[in-house]
């Protein structure tokens, strides 16, 4: 059975079967992930409005608005049979329908790739893209949906943690 995980602060990734949906993993030095299942209709619905906007982030790159940072994107690896582990990537570049960047969280799943190594992938493994203008999140997508899912309490704390505003 094939699950998909959320890192509330910033990655997601397809865990292995023995992971459950509602588990959070404790990682030392990294963003705690939270299980979800592949089927979750929000964070399903987030990935399709990520892609659907990608030309406004690609416009957004290409020309930065003042007080904009923090460009990044997210995309699937593969690993084992059926999974994908999604990962946030910095200095995000689009070419030849590949999109690369600098991966920007240490894998926990995906073998064959480190943190702060250039990698390229299929556009069409993307799931997320994000900046940040003058403090306010924009895309970020899979990011809330994730939240969304928390207690009130929890989400506060982590939108708290992140330092960015949600609008």
């Amino acid at each position: 059975m094939k699950r998909t995980t959320h890192v509330v602060a910033l990655a997601f990734l397809t865990a292995a079967c023995s992971q459950k949906v509602g588990q959070t993993v404790k990682r030392e030095g990294q963003p705690d992930i939270v299980v979800v299942s592949a089927e979750d209709t929000a964070m399903n619905a987030a990935v399709f409005r990520a892609r659907g906007s990608l030309p406004q982030f690609k416009a957004a790159l290409a020309s930065p608005p003042p007080g904009s940072s923090g460009f990044a994107v997210k995309v699937a690896f593969p690993y084992g049979s059926d999974n994908r582990e999604h990962i946030w990537l910095l200095e995000p570049s689009f070419s030849n329908g590949q999109v690369s960047g600098v991966v920007n969280n240490e894998p926990e799943f995906v073998s064959t790739i480190k943190l702060g190594q250039r990698v390229s992938q299929p556009e069409a493994q993307l799931s997320d893209w994000m900046y940040v203008r003058e403090g306010v999140l924009q895309g970020g997508y899979t990011i809330r949906a994730a939240l969304d899912s928390l207690s009130p309490a929890e989400r506060e704390s982590q939108v708290r943690a992140m330092g960015l505003r949600l609008e």
